[in-house]
């Protein structure tokens, strides 16, 4: 098995989520996800989810997905921001041809490009900064700090000597 398995505080199994992986939570009891991709995954299982690839907003019930990245090729590295009205990911960007980070409302709308990679580069995880105004996002195997404003560039961390992130192979950790 290859997904997202829920459990309540009893260990019930609440629900399988095939196909699906890199979730969080809102505080509402949604869910935000990514589609992994792969075709052995039967991704019609859940109504209104006609792609592999995305980023998925599950109900409460966790029964019922939306796509709400606007069908983005290759959506990956959801984030929830602190006040869980926005969402975060990396996207690959067609016209660029490189990878990029998207920020919108949770939704969906409101969809847009904040940063991208070189061509060769690919963007791994995003983690919103704790007051919700930058995005961290790995480029290979340098840290960035982009403005969700979008207007200034991106900062480069590695290569200072503050490191405002803790970083294992997935999640960041904010430090302030």
């Amino acid at each position: 098995f290859e997904g997202i398995v829920v459990y309540d505080r009893n260990g019930n199994l609440l629900a399988e989520l095939t196909g699906y992986s890199q979730p969080e939570w809102l505080n509402d009891g949604r869910l935000l996800c990514a589609g992994l991709g792969s075709a052995q995954y039967n991704f019609n299982k859940y109504p209104g989810i006609t792609d592999k690839y995305g980023i998925y907003l599950f109900d409460a019930s966790l029964t019922k997905a939306k796509r709400i990245d606007n069908g983005r090729a290759d959506a990956h590295n959801p984030s929830v921001s602190p006040d869980n009205k926005m969402i975060a990911f990396t996207s690959y960007d067609k016209e660029r041809q490189a990878d990029a980070l998207f920020v919108a409302n949770i939704d969906g709308s409101n969809l847009k490009m904040i940063s991208y990679a070189f061509p060769s580069e690919k963007l791994y995880h995003t983690a919103w900064s704790p007051n919700g105004k930058a995005v961290a996002v790995v480029e290979n195997s340098d840290l960035y700090i982009c403005p969700v404003d979008g207007k200034t560039a991106p900062v480069k961390m590695t290569d200072k000597n503050k490191m405002p992130l803790i970083m294992n192979t997935t999640k960041f950790m904010w430090i302030e």
